[in-house]
């Protein structure tokens, strides 16, 4: 879209997911990326709405029906009980919640930024790459965010730790201040074991 339509589409769209009661009205490319865009948006709050829904459509309305896989279609008759077509919740979890987002190919570089943290206080994941561990996972005890990052040999991570301010932010040495962002302070950081404490 147009970079001046698009304050009006967020608003249109927020508008939509709220005559609908924080449904989902989206196939599978449009359910694809609108828990992420939401998040990039500045929205998490909306997108832990639709991913939480317990009521038809949605996942929770599949979980409480006893799903314990993705399904093809949101009605409870659905064809297909093993079927990715809907479940890219599972992206959102990974790479907004967890934070957790794949750079180049390989894990040469790669970003953690956990900004799908409405609802929740804690969360974690990693996965294994050609060079190794790529771990990330924070919580938030007190007000207190402590955020934990994990880089393989040869890799590269730029950390976006949610904190107002660089002064609310306790980094290790070796973690290279970039940029200061709304919401969140930015760093890069090679191969080791990561923690930073962001006071509220």
């Amino acid at each position: 879209m147009p970079p001046g339509a698009r304050a009006s589409v967020v608003d249109s769209l927020l508008a939509d997911i709220a005559r609908r009661g924080n449904h989902l009205n989206t196939g599978a490319l449009g359910t694809s990326v609108l828990l992420r865009e939401l998040s990039a948006q500045g929205h998490p709050e909306v997108a832990h709405a639709l991913a939480t829904q317990r009521t038809y459509p949605g996942w929770g309305y599949w979980f409480d029906n006893g799903a314990d896989t993705m399904w093809e279609m949101w009605p409870l008759d659905s064809r297909s009980r093993d079927h990715y077509f809907l479940g890219t919740v599972v992206q959102w979890l990974y790479e907004n919640v967890a934070g957790l987002r794949p750079g180049d190919a390989g894990y040469r570089t790669f970003t953690v930024r956990p900004d799908g943290r409405t609802g929740v206080d804690w969360a974690r994941t990693s996965v294994r790459t050609v060079r190794g561990l790529a771990a990330a996972a924070w919580s938030v005890v007190d007000g207190t965010t402590r955020l934990s990052v994990g880089v393989p040999v040869g890799a590269t991570a730029e950390v976006h730790v949610p904190a107002a301010d660089r002064s609310a932010v306790a980094s290790p040495a070796g973690a290279k201040w970039v940029r200061s962002e709304p919401g969140f302070v930015v760093y890069t950081v090679p191969h080791g074991s990561w923690e930073f404490v962001a006071r509220a």
